[in-house]
C-alpha cells in the first residue's frame, strides 16, 4: 500500500485467531503504525485482503468501516488523544456514546474504576499523571468490549516499572474480553512478554 507520496509498504500474509496477543516489531519507517491503521479500517490497502471474522473489510464503504471501528475496535494511541477539556469520565463516556453503547455513563465509570481511577473521574487530563492518562485511554478503548484491541507504543512515556504494569494490564483486559491484542513496540522487553511476534522488515 502507498504511504505518503513516495513510499510503498508491503506486509506478509498473516492470520491471527481470536484472542491472539502479538507484538508488531521492526525498524522505524517499516509501517508498524500504518498496519494498525489498516487493521482498524482507518486506511484501506491498495491491494490484498483484510478479513475480520466473516467480514471482508477491504470491500466495505467508508461508512461501514466507521461502523466496524466503533463496534469492534479499541485503539490506544501513543499520545493517548484525550480531549483536554473533558474529565476522565467524560472522555470515556464520549467514546461510548459515539459507539452507541447504552448506559454510557455507568459503563464509563465501571471501566475507570476497574483500572483504579475511581478517585480521578472528574479530573482533566492535565491533572492526571502520564500513567493515569494512559489508563484513561485504555478504559476508553476497552469500555465497549471490542474484539480487536490495537495499541501503539504503550511504554513510550513510562519508566520500566510502569511500562511492565501497563503491559500486564493490557494483556489482562484483552484476556477478559477475549479480544485480539496487537501491540506495536520498539521495546524488546515488551515484545518478549507477548506470546507472538510479527516482525516487519524493510523491503529491498
Amino acid at each position: 500500500m502507498k504511504h505518503g507520496s513516495e513510499v510503498t509498504l508491503s506486509y506478509p500474509d498473516f492470520h491471527w485467531p481470536a484472542g491472539t496477543q502479538v507484538a508488531v516489531t521492526g525498524p522505524s519507517g517499516t509501517g508498524k503504525t500504518t498496519l494498525l491503521n489498516v487493521l482498524s479500517g482507518l486506511l484501506r490497502p491498495l491491494s490484498g485482503r483484510m478479513q475480520y471474522g466473516a467480514r471482508e473489510l477491504t470491500t466495505l464503504t467508508e461508512a461501514d468501516r466507521d461502523a466496524f471501528r466503533r463496534r469492534e475496535v479499541g485503539y490506544v494511541f501513543q499520545d493517548f488523544h484525550l480531549m483536554p477539556g473533558l474529565s476522565a469520565l467524560e472522555n470515556v463516556e464520549l467514546g461510548l456514546r459515539v459507539a452507541g453503547v447504552p448506559n454510557a455513563g455507568r459503563t464509563a465509570r465501571e471501566a475507570l474504576e476497574r483500572l483504579d481511577l475511581g478517585a480521578r473521574l472528574r479530573h482533566l487530563p492535565a491533572q492526571l499523571s502520564t500513567g493515569e492518562r494512559q489508563r484513561v485511554a485504555i478504559a476508553r478503548a476497552c469500555a465497549h468490549r471490542p474484539g480487536l484491541l490495537l495499541v501503539d507504543e504503550p511504554t513510550a512515556h513510562l519508566d520500566r516499572e510502569r511500562a511492565d504494569g501497563a503491559l500486564r494490564l493490557l494483556r489482562e483486559v484483552a484476556g477478559e474480553l477475549g479480544a485480539t491484542l496487537v501491540i506495536v513496540t520498539h521495546d524488546e522487553t515488551v515484545a518478549q512478554m507477548l506470546p507472538q511476534r510479527f516482525q516487519i522488515g524493510r523491503s529491498a
